[in-house]
């Protein structure tokens, strides 16, 4: 990623970066989050950028809610955005290490996300380059990010200590210190996914992150995903656990119940990751 602005080239935008699904991702909190602060921040404007397939029930619901200042832009570069943004939001159900925080910080966007993994926790030091906000509760973070927004001294500081703190995973930094690296497990959930799987496994197999596990969990694919898993595992590459279909959630968690890694991060199936991604 290139240079990060200062905050005062930084527009007046809080960004959420990140699939559209409600079982795991739950942007329908962000959504009503907004709802409430919105009122006292007219001049700021809400971001959502991915894809999914609670896309069309987000869009309705945003406008069931009345927002105004709220945009849905798709998958895009997440790179501008974050350069551009001041504040990056998280309110999912579970998450990993969500590299999302990771990259916002690197650009000096400050997160605030639900606590809700060890994870988020370790990203943002507790509170100290980021806000941390009680799992689930809304009115708590509706207020956190109003005075968030409303507190420049608080948002520069944070600013600063996000960037400071997004050098802990510089890739120089990180594989100097492979050795204790602590193991992350990667959660690879796959449903007849035939035409990605092979890209996506690669490019996680190709990352430079030093210490990790590939769990891949084939959920009940009638097409050829479970074959083309099947090579990888009986070379060693994954961890490949096969079910009966139970959708997105069961298969994220039968790989959790499967980790035995001190970090989680999940990867869709249809995604292929940059080689340093797992590093930031």
């Amino acid at each position: 990623y290139g240079q990060s602005p200062n905050l005062s080239e930084k527009k007046k935008e809080v960004l959420y970066v990140g699939r559209l699904s409600n079982s795991d991702k739950r942007v329908d909190r962000l959504l009503k989050i907004w709802k409430l602060v919105e009122p006292q921040c007219s001049d700021w404007s809400l971001k959502i950028l991915g894809d999914g397939e609670d896309r069309n029930k987000l869009e309705t619901l945003a406008q069931s809610l009345k927002l105004k200042n709220i945009a849905f832009l798709g998958y895009q570069n997440p790179e501008p955005f974050y350069k551009s943004a001041r504040i990056v939001c998280l309110t999912s159900q579970t998450e990993g290490l969500p590299m999302s925080l990771i990259e916002a910080q690197t650009f000096g966007t400050v997160p605030i996300a639900f606590e809700c993994s060890s994870g988020i926790s370790y990203i943002l030091e507790k509170g100290n380059s980021g806000i941390c906000v009680p799992p689930y509760k809304m009115n708590i973070f509706a207020n956190k990010l109003a005075t968030l927004i409303k507190n420049q001294e608080l948002l520069e500081t944070l600013s600063q200590r996000a960037k400071t703190s997004s050098g802990r995973f510089n890739e120089d930094v990180i594989v100097s210190q492979s050795k204790d690296m602590p193991l992350l497990s990667v959660i690879v959930p796959a449903y007849n996914v035939e035409k990605y799987i092979n890209a996506c496994i690669d490019s996680i197999l190709s990352d430079t992150y030093p210490n990790k596990e590939i769990i891949v969990v084939d959920d009940g694919s009638t097409d050829q995903t479970t074959q083309l898993l099947h090579a990888y595992s009986n070379l060693g590459k994954i961890k490949l656990i096969e079910k009966e279909n139970g959708g997105l959630s069961d298969a994220r968690n039968t790989g959790i119940k499967n980790a035995i890694g001190q970090y989680i991060t999940f990867i869709d199936s249809d995604d292929a990751i940059g080689e340093n991604a797992l590093l930031k």
